[in-house]
C-alpha cells in the first residue's frame, strides 16, 4: 500500500511551483491554494478509513503503510479546521455583520441539509445490507451526535463552531479582535463539554485550529512581514515548526504537535505552491468525500472485497470520487432554490 501513497505524492506534486530565491507567493492562502492543500488531506483521510476496513501484514512494504497512517492519526483534518477558521475571520472582516447574521442558515443549515441528505443514503444502505440501529442512533445521527457507519464527528464539530461564532459576533458586535477572543473562550467550553460528555478524544482533539486559523488571519499581513523579509528568517521559522511537530509528536503532546503541524503546512505553502487539476477536484469535494466514502466501503466490505486490498481500494476510491461528483452536483440544484437567492 506505500506504493498508493507514492501515486498521491506524485499527484500532489505534479504541476508544483517553487518561488526563487527571496520570493514567495504572498497568496499562498488564497482559495485556490488552500483548497489544493485540502485536497490533499481529504485522500489521506479516505486512505485513514481505508486502513479500518482491511488487514496488513508484517511485511516492510505494509508496516511503512501503517506506520505512516498511525502516525498522522487525527492530524489529516488540522488544515480543514485551520483554513475553515482563516476563511472565516477574512469574510467578517470584509463583509462585516451582514454576514455574520446569514451564518445560521448559509453556513450552520447549510452544512446540516448536506449532511442528512447524505444520512439518508446511509439509512437505505443500511436497510439493504441488514445493519441495524436503535432508532435514537438514527435520530441524533441527524444532528452528527451518533453514527450508523458514517463518519460524524468533523460535522459535528463543524457545525458547533458555525454557531460558536456567530454567537461571538453578534454579541461583540462584529468586533473581530473580541469577536474571535470570544470564539476561543467558547471553543474551549465546546472541548471541556465533548469531553463531559465521554465522547472519543477525536471528536474534540483538534477543533481548536479552527479559532487558531481566526487568530492566524487577524495577524497574517504582520506575520508576512516577519516570516518574508528575508529567505534565512523564513528557513528558521519553517525550521522550528518542523522541529517543534517532531518533538512535541514524539513525546506524545498531540496539541503542540498539531499546532506546529499545521504551521509547517503554512510555511512551505509560502514557498511552495501545489495546484493542479486532481487536487482541485477532491479539495472542492472535502465534504462530499469525506461523508460518502464509507458508503462504498461498506457495501464491498459486505460483499468480501476486503480480502483483495488493491481492488478495493480502487473501487472504491474510484466509486467514491464519482459519487461525491454526483453528490455535489445534486446539492448544488438544491442550494439554488434553497440559499442562492
Amino acid at each position: 500500500m506505500i506504493f498508493i501513497l507514492a501515486v498521491l505524492l506524485v499527484l500532489s506534486c505534479y504541476s508544483a511551483k517553487v518561488a526563487r530565491t527571496g520570493q514567495f507567493f504572498e497568496d499562498y492562502l488564497s482559495k485556490s491554494d488552500t483548497t489544493a492543500i485540502n485536497g490533499i488531506f481529504v485522500v489521506l483521510v479516505f486512505l485513514c478509513h481505508f486502513y479500518s476496513y482491511v488487514s496488513f501484514g508484517t511485511t516492510f512494504i505494509d508496516r511503512s503503510f501503517v506506520n505512516f497512517v498511525q502516525y498522522l492519526g487525527q492530524l489529516v483534518v488540522v488544515t480543514f479546521f485551520f483554513f475553515s477558521g482563516y476563511g472565516m475571520i477574512y469574510s467578517i472582516s470584509k463583509k462585516g455583520m451582514p454576514y455574520v447574521k446569514k451564518i445560521p442558515m448559509t453556513r450552520f443549515l447549510r452544512v446540516l441539509l448536506h449532511f442528512d441528505i447524505a444520512i439518508v443514503l446511509f439509512m437505505i444502505m443500511n436497510l439493504f445490507l441488514g445493519h441495524k440501529f436503535p432508532l435514537y442512533y438514527n435520530l441524533l445521527s441527524l444532528i452528527a451526535w451518533e453514527s450508523i457507519g458514517n463518519s460524524n464527528w468533523f460535522i459535528f464539530a463543524t457545525l458547533c463552531l458555525y454557531l460558536i461564532v456567530f454567537v461571538s459576533f453578534i454579541i461583540c458586535r462584529c468586533n473581530k479582535y473580541i469577536g474571535t477572543s470570544v470564539t476561543i473562550a467558547l471553543t474551549a467550553v465546546l472541548i471541556f463539554l465533548l469531553i463531559k460528555a465521554n465522547k472519543p478524544t477525536f471528536f474534540y482533539n483538534t477543533i481548536f485550529c479552527y479559532p487558531l486559523g481566526m487568530v492566524y488571519g487577524l495577524f497574517k499581513d504582520k506575520i508576512d512581514k516577519i516570516v518574508m523579509k528575508k529567505d534565512w528568517i523564513y528557513l528558521c521559522f519553517l525550521v522550528i515548526a518542523v522541529a517543534g511537530f517532531i518533538i512535541f509528536k514524539y513525546f506524545g503532546f498531540f496539541y503542540p504537535a498539531a499546532v506546529f503541524f499545521v504551521f509547517s503546512i503554512v510555511f512551505l505553502s509560502m514557498k511552495v505552491r501545489l495546484n493542479n487539476v486532481f487536487l482541485q477536484f477532491t479539495g472542492k469535494r472535502v465534504f462530499s468525500i469525506y461523508i460518502i466514502q464509507r458508503i462504498p466501503m461498506a457495501i464491498f466490505k459486505y460483499f468480501g472485497l476486503t480480502a483483495h486490498r488493491y481492488i478495493f481500494f480502487a473501487v472504491t476510491f474510484t466509486l467514491t470520487l464519482l459519487m461525491a461528483y454526483a453528490f455535489d452536483k445534486l446539492i448544488s440544484l438544491l442550494d439554488k432554490k434553497l440559499f442562492d437567492r
